[in-house]
């Protein structure tokens, strides 16, 4: 998967979890799920999040909570 791959994935949770009001539950799931497909993907991991939070249409800060799920998959 590229950035734009994952990208669209998130996005596809984040609208998932909207209509749950567990939208950024979702995006931690989605960095526990992703985790090494995100790593592939560049690397700055922390850079990379962002990137992929930004192509989701969902704003840099998002990369944070994705790392954080990243953190959990540890």
């Amino acid at each position: 998967m590229d950035e734009q791959d994952l990208a669209n994935k998130l996005r596809e949770m984040y609208t998932h979890g909207l209509a749950e009001k567990k939208a950024v539950a979702m995006v931690h799931l989605f960095g526990i799920m992703f985790a090494g497909e995100i790593e592939r993907c560049g690397s700055a991991p922390t850079a990379t999040a962002k990137e992929i939070a930004k192509r989701a249409a969902l704003g840099e800060s998002y990369g944070t909570e994705i790392d954080k799920g990243r953190t959990l998959a540890e």
